[in-house]
């Protein structure tokens, strides 16, 4: 991107404007300071500073709205705050970026669960498993969890009913 002075081209507020480019690419941050910042709040969410993680993670969505790991990640910051709404649309756009984004998958899916969607939160821990043949992944090991939690509601739901 030329710079112009200490401004930009009005050229390049029209591409960042009609979605051309990021901030990120605006501004000249390299993918690896992106992931730098990334890591930063990364740790802070594992520090439980959930605050300070979520103000880095929509900094992050602020500069590139077209990264999956940061809107999954910011799901998931969203989830953990009960903002479900909130989270669901950062999780939705994270698998519309990566439809086979196992984390995305799973927490979309407990969210669904949550609001009683079965089948849609079932398709969605579907797929995560399908993703993870050998078993290995915590998002899929996860999604295994939560469909043997339900299937053990809907068995003991059955048995009261028949009771």
């Amino acid at each position: 991107m030329a710079k112009a002075g200490n401004g930009y081209s009005p050229e390049d507020y029209e591409r960042l404007v009609k979605g051309e480019i990021t901030l990120r690419e605006l501004e000249g941050v390299s993918l690896e300071d992106y992931a730098g910042i990334a890591q930063v709040g990364h740790t802070l969410l594992d520090q439980g500073k959930v605050d300070q993680a979520r103000t880095v993670y929509e900094g992050l969505r602020a500069m590139d709205p077209n990264h999956a790991y940061v809107r999954a990640t910011l799901g998931a910051i969203y989830m953990r705050e009960n903002r479900d709404i909130d989270a669901l649309e950062q999780l939705n756009e994270a698998l519309r970026l990566e439809p086979d984004s196992e984390y995305a998958l799973v927490n979309r899916g407990e969210i669904l669960l949550k609001g009683g969607f079965l089948a849609e939160a079932g398709r969605d821990f579907k797929r995560c498993i399908e993703l993870d043949p050998n078993g290995k992944s915590p998002a899929a090991m996860r999604a295994r969890a939560l469909v043997m939690v339900v299937k053990d509601m809907l068995d003991n739901a059955a048995k009261q009913a028949t009771a």
